[in-house]
């Protein structure tokens, strides 16, 4: 099977996407069945985030036909006929619009929705990510399917049993975006508890006081699954995310989570199977002891379910079901 991937991933932090094609492409590089093409040579499947071609390059209709054709991006072809010879695939996390403040990301959410019409097959990341798409109206293939994303830990794991015997919680948060439905006031309020102590991973926004987190900037993909290890939760308290990268890498290192019931991360932690919810009011530091209180009893209980199925959320996994789901396209 031949696969192009229409995105040139950064050997660096750039958000869960880089991620997905930066590990699709290490795997697929060592699989047998699988020849990887550069563009300008036919394809049997083009791969496409569908919007963006690079952390910073906008995708064009037009460069998306040319790939699918195994023509250079830019040739003038591409303009004059919707003619395919590669499956088309959008791999869809949710649309920005209802991620971000208002107005923010609506032209890269109107590129994708013009360019659906060019896919003979969508890949949700969540349910929650298929919701997204089909509440606005939108003309979809009628080929789709569901495929959570998956972690490489690079043979990272947390050691739950030297972890039970801490008592105070140490708690991690991770986030590349300093988007504000990240809640980084939510991390900054749990830092003030004495129960836990809390370390970010990623970016932090300027404009909100981290009180006592401590921030250790931006570090190599490569470095964070190593971080994480060290840890009993991931504090999640972002909104409306379809399939979060830092929740699946997490899980797959073997931290339970604690997050916002919002988006796909209810999915993703099988309705507290492998987390707790946050509680809706946690405006006083009381209501905080007692939600970390509950969190480090069950600890033992959450991060043994985690541990037993982080297989789930590796990206062998993921990229298993990408190739299946492919080869019954074609």
């Amino acid at each position: 099977m031949k696969i192009h991937l229409l995105y040139e991933y950064q050997d660096a932090p750039w958000g869960g996407l880089n991620t997905f094609f930066r590990n699709f492409f290490e795997i697929a590089s060592n699989d047998p069945n699988v020849t990887v093409v550069p563009c300008g040579n036919a394809a049997d499947i083009v791969l496409t985030q569908g919007s963006m071609r690079s952390p910073r390059k906008s995708l064009k209709g037009y460069q998306l036909l040319n790939a699918a054709c195994g023509r250079s991006l830019d040739s003038p072809l591409g303009r004059f006929t919707r003619k395919k010879d590669a499956k088309v695939v959008f791999r869809v996390d949710g649309l920005k619009g209802i991620y971000t403040k208002e107005g923010k990301g609506a032209a890269a959410d109107n590129r994708l929705i013009k360019n659906i019409s060019n896919a003979d097959a969508m890949v949700y990341q969540s349910k929650y990510s298929k919701e997204c798409f089909s509440n606005q109206g939108i003309l979809l293939p009628e080929k789709n399917t569901v495929i959570t994303n998956g972690a490489n830990t690079f043979g990272h794991k947390a050691d739950r049993k030297a972890l039970a015997k801490i008592r105070r919680l140490r708690l991690v948060s991770s986030s590349w975006s300093t988007n504000d439905n990240k809640g980084f006031s939510t991390i900054a309020e749990f830092s003030c508890s004495e129960q836990a102590s809390i370390v970010h991973i990623g970016r932090w926004p300027r404009k909100t006081d981290p009180k006592k987190v401590k921030v250790l900037g931006e570090k190599h993909y490569r470095e964070i699954p190593k971080i994480l290890a060290d840890f009993h939760y991931l504090l999640f308290p972002s909104r409306n995310e379809a399939c979060s990268n830092t929740v699946v890498e997490a899980l797959c290192v073997g931290l339970p989570v604690l997050y916002q019931p919002t988006g796909g991360t209810a999915e993703l932690c099988a309705n507290e199977s492998y987390g707790i919810r946050l509680p809706e009011d946690l405006s006083e530091i009381v209501m905080v002891n007692q939600f970390l209180t509950r969190a480090r009893d069950k600890y033992i209980e959450l991060s043994e379910r985690v541990a037993a199925n982080s297989a789930l959320f590796g990206y062998e996994n993921c990229y298993d079901r990408y190739i299946n789901y492919f080869a019954s396209l074609l």
